[in-house]
């Protein structure tokens, strides 16, 4: 168990809804999203604990689906800009989380305990997601990092943060 989390694939299931983060590939450019617990490629994760450049452990979060632009890992996106108009009303979150290409700069390291995923290098900021109406446009999951004492709300919603690594 590296950093908390299981040895080999698993996946890193959301305990409020039941559903697992899964990489979504129909677009251009490949998205997480929350989705049904399968044994498929897209759905399972493992934690890259190879040696980094300096020879540190890596920590990254990866998807088992790969492609010709190669492996996907968990990172922060470039802008809470970007995700705007996917929570409306102007709601704009900093901290945004996506997939991101594995050397991605964007791709963060990961620690995992007590159904809690935190950025290995700053504590309190955990993961979380927002599971917003599947009768809207847009994506209907807004992952997002969070303060784990103060987490945003979104119209008195609060984000689900608790995962099962399985």
């Amino acid at each position: 168990m590296g950093n908390g989390f299981p040895d080999g694939d698993f996946h890193i299931i959301d305990v409020e809804s039941g559903e697992c983060a899964v990489l979504l590939t129909d677009g251009e450019h490949p998205r997480i999203a929350l989705g049904a617990v399968t044994a498929d490629a897209s759905a399972l994760w493992y934690l890259d604990t190879g040696p980094g450049p300096r020879g540190e452990p890596v920590g990254l979060l990866v998807s088992r689906y790969e492609d010709f632009r190669g492996r996907w890992a968990l990172g922060e996106t470039v802008s809470g800009q970007v995700r705007a108009d996917l929570l409306g009303e102007g709601r704009v979150f900093e901290k945004n989380v996506d997939v991101v290409g594995v050397g991605s700069g964007r791709a963060a390291r990961w620690r995992a305990e007590q159904e809690a995923i935190f950025v290995e290098d700053r504590p309190g900021e955990m993961l979380g997601v927002y599971h917003l109406k599947a009768d809207r446009a847009g994506p209907n999951d807004v992952f997002v990092l969070t303060d784990e004492e103060d987490p945003p709300s979104y119209h008195g919603r609060s984000p689900h943060r608790r995962w099962r690594l399985e």
